[in-house]
């Protein structure tokens, strides 16, 4: 891992959660954290990236066993600099090897420039 890089981003809404809710609350919304719980056993650091506030998922990674860090400077890092199975939350994208996001397209620098406009229209077959 290079300084700053994560071996795996989450995204938080309707990603490790069902739903986009408001922001700072529990709307309700089922929470799966399997997948962030096998990143970490495995070793990987992990982040959490949000549009909701970072303390407010901090705290509920921590009510569910998770040792969570809102990184509200947007450091993209610790207070300590070991993660230890520590997950930052953050506001903002990190640098990643892998990103889980619901909302994901995979593309590229020199792949087809119509393909994001055809996944934003739900119309993907038009140019594959």
């Amino acid at each position: 891992m290079t300084e700053n890089q994560f071996d795996i981003a989450f995204d938080w809404d309707g990603t490790l959660t069902s739903g986009d809710g408001p922001i700072g609350q529990d709307n309700g919304a089922e929470i799966d954290l399997y997948p962030l719980r096998l990143c970490l056993e495995a070793g990987c650091t992990v982040a959490v990236m949000t549009c909701n506030e970072a303390p407010y998922v901090a705290s509920v990674l921590a009510s569910r066993g998770i040792t969570a860090f809102a990184d509200t400077a947007m450091a993209h890092k610790v207070p300590d600099g070991e993660f230890g199975g520590q997950v930052l939350v953050t506001n903002r994208k990190v640098l990643a090897a892998v990103y889980a996001d619901d909302r994901n397209i995979t593309w590229k620098f020199g792949d087809d420039p119509r393909y994001p406009l055809a996944c934003t229209m739900q119309d993907k077959e038009v140019i594959r």
